[in-house]
């Protein structure tokens, strides 16, 4: 009805009318909507090329993860395209300063990037994080601690990463974030040419920075161009100079990655000359930062930190530990974890020095209190530590050093380390302070020369922990392995090891030229037959609450993968090095991380490097 001069009339609307009147009506819905009608993503790639890496499941498709919305980033895109799709990219990401247009529009939005939202880079591009005038120049840090703090949840995480069959170039490769200072192994730089900014305008030199943010994944990037520039003694930032920052919240994964090429100014400390090694912020070349110790769930994957092509003084890896960490691979580093570890298996580790830095003390695993509850470490490698004596380790290291709280326990066991010169020893009982108990079992363990002890124990009073040692294969010319303070600690139950000197190791073809280093070659061998049957502490861990200690429960009942194998021209893992074989439910084990058997030899790919450096 009408109102017209004073009288209502009616007012029949033909059929053309009304579909005018309707369309008009959906148009002002259209303006009137908020912001957050661009927040549909367009549809996500659907091969099963992607990992699960809650249950280390492969080739699985992003929506089985939860991932339903996708929007698309290339280096010859526009933010003012949908960035729904592959042919109609984004020039940068959500969270990257320089986003504007539509890419600002869905970051802006309430609530900020939506659970279950992937952003997919395009493979072969690079993003240049340091101002170099290069581009696609991306403002600064990648930060997602700015704006709405994006937030996934278990079922609907964030992904951060690739289509591996959307790339530039003639082949697949991953996209780069770079801070755009060259890679160099030089010792003596007088500055840094480039630092990355932060929130604000900061130099805090990070790469990515999360922080109210979980439940992201990041897959398949590869960073590096970190140069640090503090010349302070024992220059520690209070932000930055870190590949991944990640906050107080947990339940990141960070899967497939490639980081390198760190580098740093020669730094100035009280004393000497020389550089001022502070754990892990110097050279830019932390890989990731964990901002919580307490907190569970994050996970680390087929990553790859690999600073053999820097100078090895400027590297460190992770403050303060990681809760999960497996099949990676981590090379040239002058320092590894301070902090807490909760599963660490399937590794390698190796190339660990600190070549003329008086100051430095390049440690491997020193853990500072481990997570609550039991914790276990295996199936790793670690070797060519501290190689060639004192003048690469100057001031020595600590190899593994666990911290179990008190009443609760650690478990080592199917790990090979080997080439190790370290004045601590490679495994270190414990630290200056009471722990729970650790339990080694079935390692094989070898040291030149005459230096240290292979266990090491703090002189505390009272002793620091009771330990077990059954099953562990020690190579070492030193009469005793364990060193004093270790005989009069509590232990828990007598040390079952074989102990030989590396002569004869040798002479009964004990070796670390062989494929697997140190394994026995016949059935002869001193290591076969002779060791005991450990399945009921197998048992204990399987019947763990905890799925990852029930998958350490199923690894302890064979021998060691020798962990990841390494493809150094692709930098990839391509799975484990050997084929593990069973240990048997009844019977005598061997002793050492092998059981002699015959096995399948896996084939290795082209470029692998499975042993050696």
């Amino acid at each position: 009805m009408l109102l017209v001069n004073g009288k209502r009339r009616g007012i029949r609307l033909a059929v053309s009318e009304k579909v005018v009147v309707f369309f008009l009506a959906v148009f002002s819905l259209v303006l009137l909507a908020p912001s957050s009608a661009l927040a549909a993503g367009g549809a996500c790639p659907s091969a099963a090329q992607y990992l699960n890496a809650a249950t280390n499941t492969q080739n699985v498709t992003l929506s089985s993860l939860g991932i339903t919305s996708c929007y698309y980033v290339a280096a010859n895109g526009s933010d003012g395209n949908s960035g729904t799709s592959e042919s109609s990219p984004w020039l940068h990401a959500p969270q990257m300063p320089s986003c504007s247009g539509n890419c600002a529009a869905v970051q802006n939005q309430s609530g900020g990037v939506s659970a279950g939202t992937g952003i997919i880079l395009r493979g072969g591009d690079t993003w240049h994080l340091g101002n170099s005038g290069a581009s696609p120049y991306t403002g600064g840090a990648w930060d997602w601690n700015t704006g709405q703090y994006p937030i996934g949840t278990a079922s609907h995480p964030i992904y951060l990463g690739v289509d591996q069959t959307w790339y530039s170039g003639s082949t697949w490769a991953r996209p780069i974030l770079t801070g755009d200072n060259p890679v160099t192994q030089s010792t003596t730089l007088g500055s840094c040419p480039y630092n990355i900014t932060g929130a604000g305008g900061q130099a805090n030199n990070n790469i990515i920075n999360f922080g109210n943010t979980e439940y992201i994944i990041v897959d398949n990037f590869e960073m590096l161009g970190l140069c640090e520039s503090d010349n302070t003694s024992g220059g520690t930032p209070a932000q930055g100079n870190t590949y991944i920052r990640y906050p107080f919240t947990s339940n990141m994964t960070f899967i497939n990655l490639y980081m390198h090429g760190t580098s740093h100014i020669q730094y100035s400390c009280s004393g000497g000359s020389g550089h001022c090694f502070n754990l892990f912020f110097l050279g830019g070349g932390c890989c990731v930062e964990r901002g919580d110790s307490s907190n569970l769930g994050e996970t680390i994957a087929y990553t790859i930190a690999d600073n053999c092509d820097s100078d090895v003084n400027g590297a460190g890896l992770f403050v303060p530990g990681f809760y999960n960490v497996y099949e990676s691979v981590f090379r040239c580093q002058a320092q590894g974890i301070y902090g807490y570890l909760h599963t660490f298996h399937d590794n390698l580790l190796e190339i660990w020095s600190s070549p003329g830095d008086l100051y430095a003390h390049p440690n491997l695993l020193e853990s500072d209190g481990e997570f609550n509850g039991t914790n276990a470490f295996y199936n790793n490698v670690v070797r060519h530590v501290c190689s060639g004596g004192v003048a690469n380790c100057p001031n020595g290291l600590v190899g593994w050093l666990p911290q179990p709280k008190v009443g609760q326990s650690e478990y080592a066991f199917n790990n090979v380390m080997y080439d190790s010169n370290s004045i601590e020893g490679p495994m270190t009982m414990g630290g200056p302070i009471n722990v729970g108990t650790l339990i080694y079992f079935n390692n094989t363990l070898q040291r030149a020369g005459s230096g240290s002890s292979l266990f090491s124990c703090y002189p505390t009073n009272p002793p620091t922990a009771p330990w077990t040692s059954t099953n562990d294969h020690i190579i070492s010319d030193i009469a005793n392995p364990y060193t004093p303070q270790c005989t009069s600690q509590q232990i828990a139950s007598p040390v079952t090891d074989l102990v030989m000197t590396n002569s004869t190791a040798t002479s009964k073809s004990y070796a670390s030229t062989q494929s697997y280093a140190y394994s026995p070659g016949t059935s002869s061998s001193p290591t076969v037959g002779v060791g005991t049957n450990l399945q009921s502490v197998c048992s204990t861990l399987s019947g763990s609450s905890d799925p990852l200690l029930q998958a350490a429960g199923t690894a302890c009942k064979s021998d060691t993968t020798f962990g990841p194998a390494y493809n150094t021209t692709t930098h990839t893992v391509t799975g484990l090095a050997r084929q593990a074989l069973a240990r048997p439910s009844s019977g005598s084990w061997d002793i050492g991380a092998y059981q002699f058997g015959s096995q399948a030899a896996l084939s290795p790919p082209v470029g692998l490097a499975a042993v050696g450096h």
